[in-house]
């Protein structure tokens, strides 16, 4: 796994990134229009305090690796949205991918029989 930590805090690092990688640029900003988005539809809820950070983290698996079941948010990191954006333009289903979310977070129930390396019951496949 290869990972760098793009940062966008200030005009020189935006105008960077813009023109060195502006189709990764185009979803950062998607990204930062979303919390003013969220606080117009969640007014008095957590995610109208949601704020965007000034960094980004870029990372390239080899093919076959994957991510292993994790939260995101924790107490040193207390995310409330993640969101994970491929830049390939050959990706298939057959590519992977997809977020699957456990526990309580798979507020619809079961999606199905989970996979056999899974021992967990409580899933949610999001497409």
């Amino acid at each position: 796994v290869r990972r760098i930590f793009l940062h966008f805090a200030s005009a020189l690092e935006r105008s960077h990134h813009r023109a060195g990688l502006p189709g990764l640029w185009a979803a950062i900003e998607r990204l930062a229009a979303l919390p003013a988005a969220l606080s117009e539809r969640a007014a008095g809820s957590e995610l109208a305090e949601l704020r965007v950070e000034t960094s980004a983290m870029l990372a390239a698996y080899e093919p076959g690796i994957r991510y292993k079941c994790h939260l995101d948010a924790r107490t040193m990191n207390p995310r409330l949205v993640t969101a994970i954006v491929y830049l390939g333009t050959d990706r298939g289903e057959d590519s992977g991918g997809a977020l699957r979310l456990y526990g309580s977070l798979a507020a619809s129930g079961d999606a199905g029989p989970p996979p056999a390396s899974s021992r967990r019951r409580n899933y949610l496949d999001v497409a």
